[in-house]
């Protein structure tokens, strides 16, 4: 009996304390001052340079985009002829 007691203690204890902890949380976030003074974003100096790499990215991979295709299919072609070879050798032995 003592223990179920003791048990019972305890749980009601975390559960206190749980209740507890979520009200010093809530108090704390309605005390805090919700008024923010900020520039504009899209004028800072961040936001410039982001719209700046990100065409300067897009402009290299139009040029390397093309470039890196007609490489992979080159050395898909030449890899399809010489096993098109080994083949060919093969069946002829």
């Amino acid at each position: 009996m003592r223990k179920k007691l003791k048990s019972l203690r305890i749980k009601i204890k975390n559960k206190t304390m749980r209740v507890k902890t979520w009200v010093i949380a809530i108090c704390i976030l309605l005390s805090a001052p919700r008024i923010a003074f900020a520039a504009n974003v899209g004028d800072s100096v961040l936001a410039t340079g982001t719209k700046a790499l990100v065409s300067d990215l897009t402009t290299w991979l139009m040029i390397l985009a093309p470039t890196v295709t007609v490489l992979l299919v080159v050395y898909y072609l030449i890899r399809k002829s010489a096993s098109d070879e080994m083949d060919a050798s093969a069946t002829r032995s």
